[in-house]
């Protein structure tokens, strides 16, 4: 009979490193794991191993350890063939006890051989997924897998190098030559419609494409609907005009435009006749009274406003009375009171502006002027751009449209335009006044045409 060491008292044996002569790890008896409590027998005699007692024939229900495997049956289970063991692993299920339980643990699984046709036909990733679903997925099946998805992707990569045309999805229903002639369309003239632009494809090219279509090409080659900028038209000769006076004008430094009074009028209405207006709406209730501005056609009421600008300073505002304003009332009302006045704080280096509407170029008008010792700038026809008192107009416009109340009288109109005016910052009006330099630079660049301000 061989003594049991302290450990074996305890309820604790040696594991199967012990047994071959390595470290020994301590298994307590009554925990979850199953092990081989077989006597150790040694063919040597001189063994060191002493031979251990089995307590009791039936096994102790262990779970084994990632370093070795128990290949024992459980309690109460009579041992498997090997024969079994892999007709079960071919069928393509877990290996099932007798009582009915999934051992999906079970180290006699190595391998899961190929699913069926129907698995097959899947992607690879649906695969995968129910072999880790079953708990079969195994090193040898994903490195098959990660090798067919790479000859997949290699095949198509080669596939795309050999025909630089190939893509995947839907063909294009338009060739690289459709689409250039779609934006020539375009260019050539900008107001056609998405619609009218397929017709004239058609019948050029003989292919029926969509008016979606068109507008994707379009889009791709940078070519978006958007709203026309609305200004004056200009002929050859007011084109050759506005390019003398910035050619004249392009040099002149800060101080010099400081010495000019840039006077205008301009027409507040009560109907906004804006279209920068944005409303909030759902689809279906385009004509509901909410969604609905009302705009008289002809403009509606309003008043006509005369205002001047220069350098560090302003005139104050006029609103006219009902009427339309003549040479006469332009000298009594206008040249009179505000820009005399100007003309005597300045003195001699005075320089007044103003455009070439009829009513400043009366014979009543020119007569005061030169009376009044004021010398008149040379202004150009029909170039609105390059004054710039109308960014003061259209500053006025917004501050009256972002109103919490706007006006619905004309006498709250004229309270309203003189409390915006008022209110105006000195330092926007500066900021336009010294931005004539670029102004003549940006109108000589275009020869004369239409610029961005």
């Amino acid at each position: 009979m061989i003594k049991k060491s302290k450990n074996e008292k305890l309820g604790y044996k040696r594991s199967n490193e012990s047994r071959s002569g390595g470290p020994e790890r301590k298994v307590q008896k009554g925990s979850e794991h199953r092990v081989n409590k077989r006597g150790l027998s040694s063919n040597n005699s001189n063994s060191v191993l002493p031979r251990l007692r089995k307590k009791n024939r039936r096994e102790e229900i262990v779970t084994p350890t990632t370093s070795s495997y128990n290949l024992r049956p459980r309690k109460g289970e009579r041992e498997e063939s090997q024969l079994t063991i892999e007709r079960k692993t071919q069928q393509g299920g877990p290996v099932r006890s007798r009582k009915g339980r999934e051992r999906n643990d079970s180290p006699y699984i190595e391998e899961r051989t190929r699913s069926s046709n129907k698995n097959a036909r899947r992607g690879g990733d649906q695969q995968r997924q129910d072999q880790e679903r079953r708990g079969t997925c195994t090193k040898k099946s994903l490195s098959l897998e990660v090798l067919h998805r790479f000859t997949t992707l290699e095949t198509i990569s080669n596939y795309r190098n050999s025909y630089p045309g190939f893509s995947s999805g839907r063909p294009r229903g338009t060739t690289p030559a459709d689409d250039r002639y779609i934006v020539l369309q375009a260019r050539r003239n900008r107001r056609q419609t998405a619609g009218e632009i397929p017709r004239h494809t058609t019948q050029a090219t003989g292919r029926p494409i969509s008016r979606f279509t068109v507008a994707r090409r379009l889009h791709g080659c940078g070519l978006f609907a958007r709203r026309p900028v609305r200004c004056v038209p200009l002929t050859p000769a007011h084109r050759r005009r506005r390019s003398l006076w910035c050619r004249e004008h392009r040099n002149w430094r800060d101080n010099e435009w400081g010495r000019v009074l840039f006077t205008d009028e301009s027409r507040f209405s009560l109907s906004s006749d804006s279209h920068r207006i944005l409303i909030w709406r759902e689809r279906g209730i385009r004509n509901h009274p909410s969604n609905i501005i009302e705009r008289d056609r002809y403009g509606g009421r309003g008043v006509l406003v005369w205002g001047g600008i220069m350098l560090g300073s302003r005139t104050d505002l006029h609103i006219f009375d009902a009427g339309s304003v003549n040479g006469t009332r332009y000298c009594n009302e206008i040249l009179l009171p505000y820009v005399r006045l100007f003309r005597g704080a300045m003195g001699l280096q005075f320089l007044f502006m103003d455009d070439n509407a009829p009513c400043h170029r009366t014979v009543a008008a020119e007569q005061l002027l030169e009376s009044e010792d004021i010398e008149r700038m040379d202004w150009p026809a029909r170039s609105p751009d390059l004054n710039p008192i109308e960014h003061v107009w259209d500053f006025l416009g917004r501050r009256l449209t972002a109103r919490t109340l706007p006006p619905v009288t004309i006498r709250e109109l004229r309270l309203a335009l003189q409390d915006e005016w008022a209110a105006m910052p000195q330092q926007l009006i500066d900021t336009l006044i010294l931005s004539m330099g670029r102004r003549c630079e940006t109108c000589l660049a275009v020869r004369g045409d239409h610029i961005p301000y």
